[in-house]
């Protein structure tokens, strides 16, 4: 993920007022909310992003939406964003306070991909071994990847642990093309 110093300081800035009020843990939900009635429609989508539409529309928008849905700190935090004509960086921003919410609870998310459903056995030893090797509180995401042909990848902060089939494959097919060289 990138990140835009904009976007770091406005997340630390609302993480700073929702750990103060100690609501940390209700922004982050609702930061999944917010993000999830926007990715529902493309309308809404384009509508923040664009810059020809005035940020009073946008804030009015904003308001309907998520007014009585939402805490009173995020509906503050939302017309800031919008005020700031800063509403197209919400992802980021979003994203940069889930990062030191993890950080702060001492949690990891990772995605686990694999070509068919894991049991969940296979679940449950997979994500205590990770926490054994982190020491943090793991958070799951199973992917099902048909490419990977058979194995598994998993991902996590900057580290890529990649015992799929295919890379195993690929691996073999580039020492094949340099040894007949």
């Amino acid at each position: 993920m990138k990140k835009l110093p904009v976007s770091t300081r406005y997340a630390r800035a609302l993480s700073d007022i929702a750990y103060r009020e100690k609501v940390e843990d209700v922004i982050m939900k609702e930061i999944d909310y917010v993000l999830n009635v926007i990715k529902s429609s493309k309308q809404l989508l384009v509508l923040i992003k664009s810059p020809i539409v005035s940020n009073n529309k946008k804030k009015s928008i904003m308001n309907e939406l998520f007014n009585g849905k939402v805490s009173r700190l995020m509906m503050e935090f939302l017309d800031l964003l919008v005020s700031k004509s800063r509403e197209s960086l919400i992802w980021d921003i979003f994203d940069n306070f889930k990062l030191e919410y993890y950080e702060v609870h001492n949690m990891l998310p990772v995605v686990i991909s694999s070509v068919h459903v894991m049991n969940d056995e296979l679940k449950e030893i997979t994500i205590k071994k990770l926490n054994e090797i982190t020491n943090k509180t793991i958070l799951p995401e199973f992917k099902i990847e048909k490419d990977i042909i058979g194995g598994f990848k998993i991902q996590f902060a900057d580290i890529i642990i990649d015992s799929s089939i295919k890379t195993k494959i690929d691996k073999l097919h580039k020492h094949l093309l340099m040894a007949e060289n």
